[in-house]
């Protein structure tokens, strides 16, 4: 036998309330119209709560669109102002024109300007990042076409950092599909990050190969005092206080762009402890060509991309 379910409600809220027996019918009438009142002012009520959710998620959405433009035309502007300062300064610095007093004004300022520039760098992904808009611009690259830029964006930190015995073994003649300038901006952070925290006397090496065909591996190593909290590094503007502390006059955002980068073109990172070594391993797809998206790769999270013992000893670098 079929019952109708509304009936069957109603007969068990009539069973649990026979008060509602006594009601006369027009009494019953005014209840019902009361309640069909109510329940028509409670979802006026969400009505508006909803539109006024909905105009704030506008405004919001609105204000980040014109902060990432802000920011955007904020980093050209500074981008070329001091694209042609580094490249004053740089000439300058090489040409040994004046004495030893004008000439280390030189250096200063030509670090100082490489320095912000690389800060500029970090906070526009950061924001781009942040806001879901960053795209790639995938290019052939030869690796060892990265070596001259990257020792110019990092020579002043490692005339700083003299002390430091440092090795890099690049596949020079490889050849990969890949966005260069974020590619670029893993290594910068990565090695800044290594040579900032190196002990001193210390040894940082860094090497960038081929992982078969299909990815190439990031290994930046270098030996300094244990990290803490591994989990927390990768946070936006963590700092530790000890091995990674304030003191380095950085922002914060380094190894986080460096993540943020890594799982935006479909990689993997990971920072770990191996002897006296605090090691960043990185894989990164190659792509077979410069119409190919890092959406069409996904690192298998069941796969381990571990070192022989030789490389996790330290001795084959």
């Amino acid at each position: 036998m079929l019952t109708n379910p509304s009936l069957d409600v109603m007969q068990h809220k009539l069973a649990h309330h026979p008060e509602v027996y006594s009601l006369s019918d027009d009494a019953l009438v005014a209840l019902l119209t009361q309640r069909m009142q109510q329940r028509r002012d409670h979802l006026h009520r969400l009505s508006a709560t909803y539109q006024a959710l909905d105009k704030t998620h506008q405004q919001l959405a609105r204000s980040e669109q014109i902060q990432g433009q802000f920011l955007s035309h904020i980093r050209d502007q500074f981008h070329d102002n001091l694209e042609s300062m580094r490249v004053l300064l740089s000439a300058l610095t090489r040409a040994n024109l004046y004495d030893d007093d004008i000439q280390s004004f030189f250096e200063i300022m030509f670090a100082d300007v490489l320095t912000i520039q690389f800060h500029m760098d970090n906070v526009s992904i950061a924001s781009q990042i942040d806001s879901g808009e960053l795209s790639a611009s995938i290019e052939q690259i030869r690796l060892g076409r990265l070596i001259a830029p990257l020792e110019e964006s990092l020579c002043h930190l490692l005339q700083q950092r003299e002390d430091i015995d440092h090795d890099w073994q690049i596949d020079e003649d490889c050849l990969i599909y890949q966005d260069k300038e974020k590619l670029l901006l893993i290594l910068r952070n990565a090695l800044s990050n290594a040579i900032r925290f190196s002990s001193p006397q210390g040894k940082l090496t860094f090497q960038l190969m081929p992982l078969g065909d299909t990815h190439i591996e990031i290994i930046v190593s270098n030996q300094g005092d244990d990290i803490a909290n591994k989990d927390s590094i990768f946070d936006t503007f963590y700092q530790e206080d000890s091995s990674y502390g304030r003191a380095q006059h950085g922002l914060g955002l380094g190894l986080s762009v460096v993540k943020g980068l890594v799982s935006f073109m479909n990689g993997d990172i990971e920072m770990s402890r191996v002897g006296d070594y605090n090691q960043l391993y990185i894989i990164l797809p190659i792509l077979a060509n410069a119409s190919e998206t890092f959406e069409c790769f996904s690192i298998d999270p069941y796969q381990t991309f571990a070192f022989d013992e030789e490389i996790q000893s330290g001795v084959a670098f």
